[in-house]
């Protein structure tokens, strides 16, 4: 019996000395966890994004944006440079036409004025001269009446042949534009007869599109 009471005496003891060795941080720590105290924060819900934030695009969304801006100036000005641009070389005039013009595109200002100097140039003999005047000025007639524009690279036989016109003034013009080849390219000298001839054909041009506008 006596020898039993050493025996827990010195557990006792012995225990007593290690919670004596013990550091201070674990007898606390060893003093919480028997008591059940919590030593963790429960997960914290997100806090909410203040009210009337303002709104902000990403990069990515900025560049579509940006993208977007540029493809629709280029579509306008396409648009503006095909309704200038002839087509296929004889392309319709703009709307934007003087008023003179819209009322009487042969006016005696330049309808008449360039003929009386034709008539001019073959008193001095200046054949080859006076019917190519007579050809510039039909040519600006068929543009003025059928309300087209030429290409500076079209010739005379690609207007005749592309430009559209009424049967009648198809051939008057035609004929204009076969004489002046000969007069600059030929080698039979131009004379008052080809001068008349192509006067006669520029009064025929001229009636073949005024009946051509009334119909």
């Amino acid at each position: 019996m006596a020898i039993a009471m050493a025996l827990l005496l010195a557990i006792g003891i012995g225990d007593a000395r290690a919670a004596d060795q013990a550091t201070p941080g674990q007898a606390a720590a060893a003093a919480v966890r028997d008591d059940g105290i919590q030593t963790e924060l429960p997960n914290a819900p997100p806090s909410p994004e203040p009210a009337g934030a303002p709104f902000s695009l990403s990069g990515s969304a900025l560049n579509i944006s940006l993208w977007i801006a540029i493809l629709c100036a280029a579509a306008v000005l396409a648009y503006f440079i095909a309704d200038i641009l002839p087509r296929g070389g004889i392309a319709r005039r703009s709307r934007w036409g003087t008023a003179t013009d819209a009322a009487d595109p042969l006016a005696p200002r330049g309808g008449e004025a360039v003929p009386a100097a034709a008539d001019q140039l073959a008193q001095q003999g200046r054949f080859a001269e006076a019917i190519h005047a007579l050809l510039l000025q039909g040519l600006s007639d068929v543009r003025k009446r059928l309300d087209l524009r030429f290409a500076d690279s079209l010739t005379s036989r690609e207007i005749v042949r592309r430009g559209g016109l009424p049967g009648g003034a198809q051939r008057a013009l035609r004929d204009i534009v076969e004489r002046v080849e000969r007069a600059y390219f030929g080698t039979h000298p131009t004379g008052a007869e080809d001068y008349r001839t192509c006067r006669e054909h520029y009064e025929a041009l001229r009636q073949a599109l005024r009946e051509g506008a009334r119909a």
